[in-house]
Parts: C-alpha cells; structure tokens; sequence
C-alpha cells in the first residue's frame, strides 16, 4: 500500500514537472515570436530611419541609423534630424530651413514647436519637410502622432485651419503609395471666357506629386478652376473623380453626378471641351470618353452623348486679339 502512494507521488510529481516544462516553452515561444515581430519593425540590428530631403527640398530619402538602439528616446531621434546626413545630396532636416524652439509630450502624440522661419518654406518643401519629421518619430512605440506649431500657435492648412494630428497615413496617397517627391511642370488648361461660349487657353505652372498621374492632376485643376483672371470655371468646384485612366490613346474619366446637376454658367459644349482639349494636350492622349458616375448613357447635360468619343475642338479656342 505504501509502495503505491509513493509511485502516485512520483507519477504526480512528474506531471507537474512536465507541465511545468511546457508552460516555460510556450511564454519562451510567445517572447521569442514578439521579439521577432519588433525586430522586424527596428531594432539593433536594422536601427531607425531618419528621414531627409534633398537640397532642392522637392524629395526626401532615409538613411538608417543603426547606433541607435530600440529603446530610442524622442531626444534621441529629433537629434539626428538636426545632423548633417551622410549623402552630400541631401541636407539636414531641422536647422536648414528651419530651427526647432522646443517640443513636449503630450499623452502619446509629440508636439514641436518652430522658429517663424517656418514660414518661409516653399510649401513642396514644407510638405516634404513634414513627411521626413513625421515618418521619422512615428517609429517610436510611445508617438502616435506629430502636432506642428509655430512660434507657439499652431500651424494653420491653406484655408486656415490647424493642420492637426499627422501621422504616417497622412503622407499616403490614394493609391496608398507614400508620397517622398514632387515634380514641377507646366500644363494647358480650357476654362470658359467672359460669354460661357468658348474656351480660353492657359498655362499653368504646377509642383505635384509624382504618385499623381498627369490626366488626373490635369482634371483636378480644372475642376477647381482658373488662377487667371480672364478664364471662368466649367465645372463645379463639388465635382468628383470617380476613375480616370489611359489605354489605346483614349482617356476614360468618370465623374460624380455634380458635373452634371451643379452647372455653373456656361454651355454644355464649352463643359465637355474644356475636359476633351486640356487632357488631348498631354502626350499619348488622343481622344476622350466621359462618364457620369461610370455610366455611359444619356447624355453630360442634354445634349452631348455620352457613350461617344471626343477629341479636341480647336474652333471652340478663343483666340487672342493682336495688339495694334
């Protein structure tokens, strides 16, 4: 009898230690996986990147910094901002253009604040100077998103709202490509004379994206209209862009119902020839379709079908008087 409970004690004690042996495999497998999931994020070995434009401030590029290690202070980082980096073609983020005053936590979103020279960026720049301090100390585990200020106010957007919270996503474009360069170039455009019954011609100088293809920029600045003071807009400033692409030399654009049922003051032709003879300006642009909410029936306002296909009207141009 004594002889049984012992071998049920050993046969007990060995199940715990089994047990035992299996809890420890399994955290040290759950560690492990975790450790491996950072290290694949930073880490020692693969160290932050640090974000910088080039001297022309129309791109940025990383460099790695592999001496800092993973437990990285925000100090630490917004240091390496203000270095000089190792490639002579780009120039230091902070301190080039402009100085950072000073900065604070606040829970888990890093607020710094600049120096009013700030200001004075070309606004490529001051996007792409936001994308490299942005995508640089959004690595931290403990910033969640980057507030800017200026002298102590916050930065302000075109229309005069604050710019807010940025992180990573805010540098995203719609084809979720990360937007790191600009290009500028010079694009045609048709808007509508004083009458609303023919086109005037313009040329515009543009920094874009370079995500961006050239039909659909062309098709945002139509639509939000002229900066010359002798063109009018065709469309409503409300129109979308549902698609827009190229194939065969013909553009296919589909917009929202607003191109329709928000006309401004102009003829149905001068509507449709604005979008046919801006876009047959770009290269490999020989004709184009135009859609209503991707719909190919009916017509754009009455009278233009819209399952035809449109190439460039050049009798619809006003032309410039001559100057005696």
């Amino acid at each position: 009898m004594q002889n049984i409970k012992i071998e049920t004690k050993r046969i007990r004690n060995t199940l715990i230690l089994f047990i035992f042996l299996c809890v420890f495999i399994i955290g040290g497998l759950v560690v492990s996986g975790t450790r491996k999931g950072d290290s694949e994020k930073r880490g020692p070995s693969d160290g932050f990147s640090v974000y910088y434009l080039d001297q022309d401030g129309m791109e940025i590029q990383s460099e790695t910094r592999k001496s800092l290690s993973e437990n990285a202070t925000v100090g630490e980082l917004l240091t390496e901002l203000m270095k000089d980096p190792s490639d002579a073609r780009l120039k230091r983020t902070m301190g080039a253009d402009t100085t950072l005053l000073n900065y604070q936590m606040d829970r888990s979103q890093l607020i710094l604040n600049f120096d009013t020279d700030y200001m004075l960026m070309p606004k490529t720049t001051e996007v792409l100077f936001r994308a490299a301090v942005v995508h640089t100390m959004c690595q931290l585990d403990s910033v969640t998103g980057v507030r800017f200020f200026v002298a102590g106010d916050p930065l302000l957007n075109s229309t005069g709202d604050a710019v807010g919270v940025m992180t990573d996503r805010t540098f995203i474009d719609n084809a979720g490509d990360e937007i790191n360069s600009y290009n500028k170039g010079n694009i045609h455009l048709y808007f509508a004379d004083t009458t609303g019954t023919l086109l005037v011609r313009t040329n515009e100088e543009v920094v874009y994206s370079t995500n961006v293809s050239m039909e659909k920029l062309v098709m945002e600045k139509l639509i939000a209209g002229p900066t010359d003071k002798s063109a009018y807009p065709t469309m409503s400033p409300d129109t979308k862009i549902n698609s827009i692409n190229v194939k065969d030399g013909i553009c296919y654009v589909s917009l929202d119902s607003s191109v329709a049922d928000k006309p401004v003051d102009v003829t149905e032709e001068v509507v449709l020839y604005s979008i046919v003879n801006s876009l047959t300006e770009l290269p490999g642009i020989h004709e184009v379709q135009v859609s209503v909410n991707g719909k190919n029936e009916g017509t754009l306002r009455g009278e233009f079908p819209l399952d035809k296909l449109y190439s460039r009207n050049t009798d619809l141009v006003k032309r410039k008087e001559n100057k005696l």
